[in-house]
């Protein structure tokens, strides 16, 4: 049973857009992390990879892996809130298991899941899988599925996401994140996670975002 010390809850309404996912915000539509993210980060090896195994292949592949990241979020929620999900599927409480002594063996508190943030500065918004006290320091949690090992130079993306949750959370509460933890599930019931410091990938989110807005207002005028 984790200790819950949980941050006021604000959601905003999301929608899928031609451009990607929107959040309505206070503070007007902002797009989400994850679509600014797709946007800057190169996908030719996804596209090759799709070609490669054909589209129907990859359709099967990406909507099966979209239904155990799903199943397993909503594992994660109800693991760190406290919360019975011996409900879920056998299966998934297979998948889920060793991700849960991972976590019960390095988180001390938890004060958000499934929490929606945004930023006025970087003119983004979306939604982090928890924010925790992970070995003493205040860590943005983020759970990925693989079927296969990913290493850090593939996944700079992930910080990056994981950074900027971080930063979202800073502007609207204070609060300094001194840890992001990616942790993968993999297909064969395991898993493995980075612990990175946040503030080595402040400098990149600031270039993507920033960037960005620089360029949207640019074309505008």
């Amino acid at each position: 049973m984790f200790k819950q010390t949980l941050l006021p809850i604000t959601e905003y309404k999301d929608e899928l857009t031609p451009e990607g996912r929107i959040y309505h915000t206070p503070y007007g539509p902002l797009p989400s992390v994850t679509t600014v993210l797709g946007q800057y980060y190169d996908k030719s090896g996804l596209e090759e990879w799709r070609k490669r195994i054909g589209e129907e292949n990859a359709e099967k592949i990406t909507r099966d892996a979209a239904r155990n990241g799903t199943n397993l979020h909503r594992c994660l929620e109800k693991f760190l809130l406290n919360e019975d999900y011996s409900s879920e599927h056998s299966i998934d409480r297979m998948r889920f298991g060793p991700v849960s002594r991972k976590l019960n063996s390095n988180i001390q508190e938890v004060y958000g899941s499934e929490f929606a943030l945004c930023s006025t500065r970087l003119q983004t918004a979306g939604r982090t899988d928890a924010i925790v006290n992970w070995n003493g320091v205040t860590a943005i949690l983020d759970l990925k599925t693989t079927t296969k090992y990913k290493s850090e130079k593939y996944i700079e993306s992930y910080f990056a996401q994981a950074t900027t949750y971080g930063m979202m959370l800073n502007e609207q509460f204070g609060i300094h994140v001194e840890k992001i933890v990616i942790i993968f599930s993999t297909g064969d019931f395991d898993c493995y996670y980075f612990e990175k410091d946040p503030l080595d990938y402040v400098p990149l989110v600031n270039k993507i975002f920033i960037e960005r807005r620089i360029g949207y207002n640019n074309k505008k005028n």
